[in-house]
């Protein structure tokens, strides 16, 4: 029982000093707020610029979601080079 409490106080000390640094938590809102305006930027684009009908919908939202897929990984890339 006691080697339990040892790991338990060891790895509540690892998180509270590796994992949740302030720094990482600044990196976690930017990431989560450039994402949240990569999505909403692009989809908003695709959704102004349809044209045709229901079709067009379901190929614009497509579109949309892969753009903003690979707009996110790169976004993801350079803001985590920036911070970590």
């Amino acid at each position: 029982i006691r080697t339990n409490i040892c790991i338990g106080v060891f790895l509540t000390i690892f998180i509270l000093r590796f994992l949740l640094l302030p720094r990482r938590f600044t990196c976690y809102y930017i990431k989560t707020l450039v994402n949240a305006i990569i999505i909403s930027t692009i989809a908003s684009y695709r959704g102004y610029t349809l044209k045709g009908g229901s079709v067009e919908v379901g190929i614009q939202s497509t579109k949309a979601v892969v753009q903003s897929s690979i707009v996110i990984m790169i976004f993801d890339l350079v803001i985590t080079n920036l911070f970590m």
